[in-house]
């Protein structure tokens, strides 16, 4: 399953396709989880793509127009009926970085009494039954949007300009919580980098074959930025579970104390890896950009004999 465009399809056929494979993909791996099978892998396989559809529909906003809205909380909200399941696989995924972590060591015993925490809690967060019945009524939602989704308006041709807003706006708002960076280092705002670096990250994916050589590159690039602002935003999460009394997940205040500097030190490492990585792939202004990869989607049709005589970008 191709997540990217082909020069042999038009905007709408590309779409159309795109959507329907992650959607078949979703509704297959919930049907799954459903059953009582591949719980953990299932849910990830969904939510990753329903973020993938939800960045499709970034691309093309503009010729959506009311659509966009309605599909896009269509989305959020499938979403959002999976997300406890991972909030807490990541949440001990996250604690065992930090153990493997040498460069913050956290005693063993401390780590076992977390750990031990994070399974209580998991076991609480969902019973088996009700993440079938969510995984149910997930997938019955995303086939109802299937159903919609091959009857979108979209342009039966090749032209740039359909998926030029879309990508101007993601790397506009790249590049704005990025300087936002500049004066705080709020973990409030490195999440929303976060979650524009890996709308872009999945935008270029998706035009990457219009020259691959350079995409493909920027693509690698943000892949690792993904990684980095992700473990960050992470650890920031597992900090707030930590630090809730509610959740009971450590006997000590001292105990507390001590992942939270474990998780402090290891954010800022992070950040210090992520911010040249970001400043590099944000170097250009957002018109500039956008026109960069106009003129590259217009000579990779060229080259394959698809002739365009699209207005000019604004």
């Amino acid at each position: 399953m191709r997540y990217h465009f082909t020069c042999a399809e038009t905007i709408a056929a590309g779409v159309h396709r795109i959507a329907g494979e992650r959607i078949r993909s979703a509704v297959v791996a919930l049907g799954a989880v459903a059953a009582g099978q591949h719980r953990r892998s299932g849910v990830h396989q969904a939510r990753k793509d329903i973020k993938k559809l939800r960045a499709l529909l970034h691309l093309v906003r503009e010729p959506l127009g009311r659509i966009y809205k309605r599909e896009n909380d269509a989305l959020r909200t499938i979403a959002h009926r999976l997300s406890p399941v991972r909030d807490v696989q990541v949440a001990e995924q996250t604690l065992e970085k930090l153990q493997t972590d040498a460069r913050v060591g956290i005693a063993d015993a401390l780590a076992d009494e977390l750990r031990r925490g994070l399974a209580g809690l998991r076991h609480n967060t969902m019973t088996e039954l009700d993440l079938s019945e969510r995984a149910h009524r997930a997938g019955d939602e995303l086939t109802s949007l299937a159903r919609r989704a091959a009857n979108w308006e979209l342009p039966a041709d090749h032209h740039f300009a359909a998926l030029a807003p879309g990508l101007k706006r993601t790397y506009k708002r790249g590049h704005s919580a990025l300087g936002k960076l500049d004066h705080s280092d709020d973990p409030t705002l490195v999440h929303e980098w976060r979650k524009r670096a890996k709308m872009l990250w999945y935008h270029l994916r998706l035009l990457r074959e219009a020259w691959h050589p350079v995409f493909g590159a920027m693509v690698k690039d943000l892949g690792r930025l993904s990684d980095l602002l992700g473990d960050h935003h992470d650890c920031a999460v597992l900090a707030q579970t930590v630090a809730d009394p509610a959740a009971g997940l450590l006997g000590s205040q001292q105990g507390r104390e001590a992942i939270d500097r474990a998780l402090g030190e290891r954010m800022d490492r992070l950040l210090e890896s992520a911010k040249p990585l970001g400043e590099r792939l944000w170097c250009e202004k957002p018109k500039s950009f956008v026109r960069r990869v106009d003129r590259a989607w217009n000579a990779w049709h060229h080259e394959h004999g698809v002739e365009l005589r699209a207005p000019a970008l604004p």
